[in-house]
């Protein structure tokens, strides 16, 4: 009492099967690059954390002193920039309504258009689908 699977079935089976061996594969791999570069990773952390300690105590005064110096320019450009950047807004911006209420119907239209193909993808797809349910291994 055993039914012929269709080939959909066994495509369907044969590449689950296949799926599964490809991600036991990468597990393995994995554990097998963590045994073999786990100790050496470890090992150069530590030796260089002392100069990396170092070079982060030699950098953060100057960061530092960059970021006191370069605390007032910023200011001030921000405080002469933005005005110029209210302005520009408030003169683009009835440009930009008008513009989206000029697209406004292209993008209706677009989207209906997109809704009757997604409409009329379904019975094609469904149908395709009952063909290959039907259609039997040799």
């Amino acid at each position: 009492m055993f039914r012929k699977k269709s080939r959909s079935e066994v495509i369907s089976a044969e590449l689950q099967e296949g799926l599964s061996h490809l991600a036991t594969a990468a597990a393995e791999a994995g554990r097998a690059v963590a045994e073999e570069l786990g100790p050496r990773v470890e090992a150069a952390q530590k030796a260089a954390a002392p100069r990396i300690e170092a070079a982060q105590k030699a950098v953060t005064p100057k960061v530092a002193a960059a970021v006191a110096a370069a605390a007032p320019v910023v200011a001030s450009a921000r405080e002469s920039v933005a005005p110029k950047v209210e302005a520009a807004m408030e003169a683009i911006g009835p440009r930009v309504e008008a513009a989206r209420e000029a697209a406004a119907p292209r993008v209706e239209a677009a989207r209906l258009a997109a809704v009757k193909a997604a409409a009329d993808l379904g019975p094609r797809v469904e149908a395709a689908r009952e063909t290959l349910e039907k259609d039997d291994v040799p």
